[in-house]
């Protein structure tokens, strides 16, 4: 009798876990619409092939609100190459995230996001705009952990290039 009740609870507790995700996602998905368009040319590598634990996306200084539409809720390992005109991260196991340097807004370092705590700030946090279904910009941070402490700059340096190159989103002109 009571392994029958354990297992029923266990059950229970997984079939709510998937409707509250399912759920957040609708939530979501309907704030920021569509991903930005990905550039046609990327242009010239400037950081490449860096490894990194994609940690979440979530909404801008709204850390502990995980995104979890068009698959930015999965973390995972990934590797990110910055170019000219793209930021492109590469997830296993999730699509692709390829963010044109005109949607980048800024770049910053954090310790903690979203369940992921360090005890430095190395997480790298992107800060991006998405257009949501009804034409509004919602910004959006994306962060991301190198394997490696001297590639963390290496990707802030990137990044801040292509944002400082980039024309300033409509929210920010």
């Amino acid at each position: 009798m009571t392994i029958t009740v354990l297992s029923l609870l266990a059950v229970g507790t997984l079939v709510g876990m998937v409707i509250g995700w399912r759920h957040r996602t609708a939530r979501t998905s309907a704030v920021i619409g569509e991903l930005p368009a990905a550039p046609t040319v990327l242009g010239a590598v400037l950081a490449g092939e860096i490894a990194v634990s994609y940690v979440a996306t979530t909404f801008h200084d709204e850390w502990l609100e995980r995104v979890t539409a068009l698959g930015l809720g999965v973390r995972g390992r990934a590797t990110v190459t910055v170019h000219e005109h793209a930021l492109v991260v590469s997830r296993n196991g999730a699509p692709d995230l390829v963010l044109p340097a005109t949607a980048l807004c800024g770049v910053t370092r954090s310790s903690g996001m979203v369940g992921k705590f360090v005890a430095d700030a190395s997480i790298v946090v992107v800060t991006w705009a998405s257009t949501g279904p009804d034409g509004h910009e919602v910004l959006l941070d994306t962060g991301l952990r190198p394997d490696h402490t001297s590639e963390r700059g290496v990707l802030d340096d990137a990044l801040r290039s292509i944002i400082s190159t980039a024309p300033a989103p409509k929210e920010q002109q």
